[in-house]
């Protein structure tokens, strides 16, 4: 175990080194951007979590590298420059230890014990490594924000300010025929990751729409469009229509502008999906869903088919984290995951990680929810935006990764348990000393 893992740490750093060796004309650019973006974030701690929903896609796309160790790196310094941020601001106060702490905590520690008799321990801590860093790592950080007192109602509006960048590199790269860095960071046959961060600035859009003036409004409903417009050009289906779909009911049913505002909006959404979808690629592998001839889908189901046909099989503990593979046929070896989040956590974590993601990811919004809309109905409570747009993103993102990964490819969803947590609990506890102060 140890050699294996000073053989993931030490054989790294000749990987980052030779990476550094090969880009070195974008040294200078990567530590100008670091060096500006780590200024903003000192004064603007808020925006680091923009940062980490548009994840790795935006961070390759500024350093101009594919290296998955490069990136994580980028996103830690920029989680610790945002705690030194909170300093500035203000008292740092760490999360309580609570049940949503401690159930946290377990399955971050039994997920890396999986690791002890997983057959794949690569892909294993791979997997474990990015989960941490990119979901935990973040969720932590709002925790901390929320009691700190740091206000969360300003991320969505930064987080469309990123994603105005991302959209000028995808235009750019769209644009460049020949060899060049931005090609790297490629718009056509993208990856899922790139297709899921252009549908969370369409839903945060969406959102900001009924908060915002005249001049804004227009211009969230241009950078909707171009939104759309990109994810088709990714190609990727479950994105685009969950992203579209959670776009029209938020609309109908959540906003508060004028009912045939309302209209206008979704039929002027829908209409330029059409009419960009028309001879796309993307119209293509969703006419192969009908004809049952398009590859990615048949080779879900045919995952599905041998991930439910060896469930009797799996150990109370699980096979391991990143082991998903070992059941399938040798023609599908290169298939690392179950593309399914709930087959994934109960397959590889055992009934421990499975009941667990079970109570944080599924039975804890849900439940937030439930009382949410029902004290809505009755009225004894006030609408509460951002806790309409953590439900928004968590259902966004969980849609997506039942048919995708629960861990390594999951920000969506963990953060917005982030966003969760502080609006139930950090906010009550901060009302509750006010008051208490005041008395």
């Amino acid at each position: 175990m140890k050699l294996k893992i000073n053989k993931v740490i030490y054989g790294s750093i000749p990987g980052a080194l030779a990476l550094t060796s090969a880009l070195h004309w974008a040294v200078p650019i990567a530590i100008g951007i670091v060096s500006a973006a780590s200024v903003v974030i000192l004064y603007i701690p808020q925006i680091t979590i923009a940062i980490f929903f548009y994840g790795l896609p935006l961070v390759k796309a500024f350093l101009f590298a594919d290296r998955v160790l490069l990136s994580l790196l980028i996103l830690s310094i920029l989680g610790i420059l945002t705690i030194i941020a909170i300093k500035f601001h203000g008292k740092i106060v760490l999360p309580k230890i609570d049940w949503f702490q401690i159930l946290l905590f377990i399955l971050v520690v039994w997920v890396l014990t999986t690791l002890l008799w997983t057959p794949n321990y690569e892909r294993g801590i791979h997997k474990w490594r990015l989960w941490i860093i990119t979901c935990v790592f973040p969720l932590e950080l709002i925790i901390i924000m929320a009691r700190s007192n740091l206000k969360l109602k300003n991320i969505p509006e930064y987080s469309v300010y990123i994603g105005i960048v991302l959209l000028i590199i995808s235009y750019i790269t769209l644009r460049t025929n020949t060899f060049s860095p931005l090609q790297r960071f490629n718009v056509e046959g993208s990856d899922w990751n790139y297709a899921r961060s252009l549908g969370f600035l369409l839903l945060t859009c969406v959102w900001l729409f009924d908060k915002s003036c005249l001049w804004k409004k227009i211009l969230l409903i241009v950078i909707s469009m171009i939104s759309v417009y990109f994810l088709i050009k990714a190609a990727t289906r479950a994105p685009f229509f969950t992203a579209l779909f959670l776009a029209a009911v938020y609309l109908l049913f959540f906003s508060k502008v004028k009912i045939s505002i309302k209209i206008i909006t979704v039929l002027l959404l829908f209409s330029a999906a059409v009419y960009l979808l028309s001879g796309s690629y993307l119209f293509l592998r969703i006419v192969g869903l009908k004809h049952s001839i398009e590859l990615s889908s048949s080779i879900r189901l045919t995952i599905f088919e041998y991930a439910t046909r060896n469930l009797s099989k799996i150990p109370p503990w699980g096979i391991g984290a990143g082991g998903f593979h070992i059941f399938l046929p040798q023609l599908l070896k290169y298939i690392l995951h179950p593309h399914n989040s709930l087959l994934e956590m109960f397959i590889e974590t055992g009934i421990i990680g499975f009941s667990i993601y079970i109570i944080l990811m599924i039975i804890f919004p849900i439940y937030v929810a439930v009382r949410y809309l029902i004290n809505i109905y009755n009225h004894t409570v006030s609408r509460n935006p951002l806790l309409e747009y953590a439900l928004l993103i968590w259902l966004f993102g969980f849609t997506n990764d039942l048919i995708n990964d629960a861990l390594a490819s999951g920000r969506y969803e963990w953060i917005s348990l982030g966003f969760l947590y502080s609006i139930i609990f950090v906010n009550k506890n901060n009302e509750q000393k006010r008051e208490n102060e005041q008395s």
